[in-house]
């Protein structure tokens, strides 16, 4: 997986969680923080799907 899959999974992840500013932000590497961040926003303006946790 690239940094980018990595930011995108970590977002999926939070968005399970139901966390939009997850804590745990602060402790990954610069680059795949950025990725999670735009991921995060990216997926807020996508309705829920299937596979969305309800």
């Amino acid at each position: 997986m690239n940094w980018p899959m990595y930011g995108y999974a970590l977002a999926k992840l939070a968005k399970a969680r139901g966390e939009a500013k997850p804590a745990w932000l602060k402790h990954l590497r610069e680059d795949t923080k950025l990725f999670t961040r735009e991921a995060i926003k990216w997926l807020s303006t996508r309705p829920a799907t299937a596979g969305d946790k309800a």
